[in-house]
């Protein structure tokens, strides 16, 4: 009975082992499975992912432990020592696993954040990068263009400096042309004082003239009346002393016989009638005066007188002259005379002396001679 006992005690065992083994074996099966689809247990509810990865941990935690349990076990008292040790540490080391999968999974879903985050920080790098290669290949445009305006700017700035030269030069000269006009314009400023001054006194002046002229014009016009009065007064006189004047190339002409004439006196009769002696300067002229005036029929008494004064002279250098100013180009002198200083003109008649015709010069003081008169009318 004993052997039986110990025989259905073995068989309780067994069976026992084997119901425990069976349900270690389905504990590590199920963890096993919850292992395999652990990465999609993150993506349910958080209160069932919990429990989902609680029961993970308890399984595999006790099928371990259940395992190990068996293997140490020798009888059922104490296999249910085991198994409730068993129990108590995988209950145990579940919570833990679970502590420990729970922060995992936060690390990751932090880790997942991070990632994404930084997927898109790269992604948002990665279109800044473009825009700022794009903005690079702008800018090294501009820069190009920059350069080559820098460029032009030297050029330009080169220029800009020599004329900038060029206009301090004319700067300086037109400083120095304005210091010279304004010394000008206060020279004009004072010139415009004084023509001020002096138009005053010209516009007095003028006053003044303009009164003397109205004077003057009203004694112009009693002076021409008068004038007119004379005139017809002279032409009368004029007309009684040149009667029996001959006319020549413009001029008239008369020979006066009056007894004991100077050259001197008969000059003076001459201009008190209003012309001078008779200046002879061609050949013409010479011919038209003895032709006219000269006696040819000589009587005892003319013998007395030989010839007729003219409106010649000479001075101490025996250079000759004619009363007029006329210059002396023409002379009709007698082949036995010669030119005497300090002597006057006229024109023999006598024979004795020299040629009919011819001229002579003599002491003015003589008086046996006629005189012709000239006027210029």
């Amino acid at each position: 009975m004993e052997s039986l006992n110990s025989l259905y005690q073995v068989i309780d065992k067994v069976e026992t082992l084997n119901s425990l083994f069976g349900l270690i074996v389905i504990c590590v099966i199920a963890g096993c499975v919850l292992v395999l689809y652990s990465r999609h247990i993150n993506r349910f509810y958080k209160p069932l992912r919990i429990v989902l990865q609680f029961c993970m941990a308890a399984f595999l935690s006790f099928g371990l432990i259940g395992l190990v349990a068996l293997a140490v076990t020798n009888f059922v008292g104490q296999f249910y020592i085991a198994l409730f040790l068993s129990l108590a540490l995988s209950g145990a080391i579940s919570l833990a696993a679970l502590f420990l999968i729970n922060r995992k999974n936060n690390k990751v879903k932090d880790l997942q954040q991070e990632k994404e985050l930084a997927e898109k920080n790269l992604a948002e790098a990665l279109k800044t990068c473009d825009e700022l290669r794009e903005n690079v290949r702008k800018l090294e445009s501009d820069v190009a263009n920059l350069n080559s305006q820098i460029d032009a700017l030297k050029s330009g700035k080169s220029e800009l400096e020599k004329k900038l030269d060029d206009l301090q030069q004319e700067k300086e000269l037109a400083e120095k042309n304005l210091a010279d006009a304004l010394k000008t314009c206060d020279e004009l400023r004072e010139n415009v004082r004084n023509l001020e001054s002096d138009t005053a006194n010209l516009k007095s002046q003028i006053d003044a003239l303009k009164s003397e002229k109205s004077e003057l014009e009203k004694k112009l016009d009693d002076l021409q009346q008068e004038n007119h009065t004379r005139k017809n007064q002279l032409e009368k006189i004029t007309s009684s002393l040149t009667a029996g004047a001959k006319e020549f190339n413009g001029h008239h002409y008369k020979a006066f016989e009056e007894l004991y004439i100077t050259w001197d006196l008969a000059r003076q009769r001459c201009e008190e009638k209003g012309g001078h002696l008779a200046t002879i300067t061609s050949q013409a002229t010479q011919d038209f005066i003895v032709k006219n005036f000269l006696r040819t029929k000589r009587t005892p008494f003319d013998y007395l007188f030989y010839g007729y004064w003219i409106g010649g002279y000479t001075n101490g250098k025996r250079e000759c002259f004619w009363v007029t100013g006329e210059k002396w180009e023409y002379s009709n002198l007698g082949a036995n005379d010669v030119i005497a200083s300090n002597a006057n003109l006229r024109i023999d008649i006598n024979g004795f002396m020299n040629d009919f015709g011819a001229w002579s010069f003599r002491s003015g003081n003589l008086t046996e001679s006629f005189y012709i008169c000239e006027w210029d009318f």
